[in-house]
């Protein structure tokens, strides 16, 4: 392959994005414990960032727990 100057294309490094392991605060599950019996009675939410080639994204997703759907997303 070399002698023809073929060549795959190199791998890009997976980035770490999570590091668990730091002196910052950690909030309790608040409704670890809580019995979960309609709608709209606990909704939760994640953010997950992302770095393209010019700028970051984010997106923002709120689901009730209860009926599992998604209530909001940006």
């Amino acid at each position: 392959m070399r002698l023809m100057a073929l060549s795959r294309k190199t791998k890009a490094k997976k980035r770490r994005t999570t590091n668990s392991v730091h002196d910052f605060l950690r909030y309790p599950n608040l409704v670890q414990d809580l019995s979960i019996t309609r709608p709209e009675q606990v909704w939760v939410c994640d953010i997950t960032g992302s770095h393209l080639r010019r700028e970051d994204v984010y997106l923002v997703v709120i689901m009730d727990v209860f009926t599992r759907s998604i209530r909001a997303g940006t």
